[in-house]
């Protein structure tokens, strides 16, 4: 077995990986499947792709210029993704203060029936990991109704929250949202209003805590991580997916979900 055969192996994987959340198709994975498909065309005809890359490169001037230009956009786009994982990371580690009061806004997202999704149920037991050992702190439940969702987001985090011998009095409800941006925007009135502690730190997977950490910036608040861990195999799909919303974040200064 070749080197050659050892990579094809290995890109076919990262291929299956973004599969996985099939039928459900995002940027994400949508990207991750178009990117790794290029690279095991390239691997499976390596040599008539140099081949193909030598002959454009000795042709004229102008091609060398845009081969060139192709090789620094690529370079690039890799050094801008290493820094994008080293800030969602440094992001995910922002834990909040010991020992002092703090409001913690549980992000929503996707509900089965009327229960929550996986990814739900895990930020909801990191919030209810720290609620427990923080009696002085509240939550917030945010998300809104989607369309093909029975009840609301935040209606279904309570009740889990709820069937965890959770005190009813310090959870409150934020069910209009439909965007991280939103989330956090109503959430904001809610703390305010209510006068809760302003401490705040957001529940929500380790990947999405960086943007929600900008986003709150927007808003005037000061966030600190809360990060749930994301399933290994959902990991790939789910964090192209988050460095696409941030570029979008950044080239738009807009706020998406």
């Amino acid at each position: 077995m070749t080197i050659r055969h050892i990579i094809l192996m290995l890109e076919a994987c990262w291929l299956m990986i973004f599969f996985v959340p099939l039928p459900v198709l995002c940027s994400g994975n949508a990207l991750g499947i178009v990117f790794c498909a290029i690279l095991f065309f390239i691997t499976f005809y390596w040599n008539d792709s140099l081949s193909f890359v030598a002959s454009i490169f000795n042709s004229s001037l102008c091609a060398k210029i845009i081969i060139l230009i192709a090789a620094f956009l690529i370079a690039a786009t890799v050094v801008y993704i290493f820094i994008l994982n080293a800030k969602m990371i440094i992001a995910s580690k922002r834990r909040p203060p010991i020992g002092k009061p703090c409001t913690v806004i549980i992000l929503g997202c996707r509900v089965k029936e009327n229960r929550p999704s996986r990814m739900l149920r895990r930020r909801l037991d990191t919030a209810l990991e720290y609620l427990n050992e923080n009696p002085d702190s509240v939550c917030i439940a945010s998300g809104g109704q989607g369309d093909d969702e029975k009840i609301s987001e935040a209606e279904a985090m309570k009740s889990y929250l709820l069937d965890k011998s959770f005190d009813e009095s310090r959870i409150y409800l934020e069910n209009k949202s439909k965007s991280t941006y939103e989330n956090l925007l109503f959430s904001r009135e809610i703390i305010r209003s209510n006068s809760l502690p302003e401490i705040i730190a957001t529940a929500t997977d380790g990947f999405h805590q960086y943007r929600t950490h900008l986003i709150a910036k927007s808003l005037e608040l000061d966030t600190f991580a809360l990060s749930s861990k994301t399933e290994p195999r959902y990991d790939p799909t789910y964090r192209v997916r988050e460095w696409l919303g941030l570029s979008a974040y950044f080239l738009s200064n807009k706020k998406f979900k």
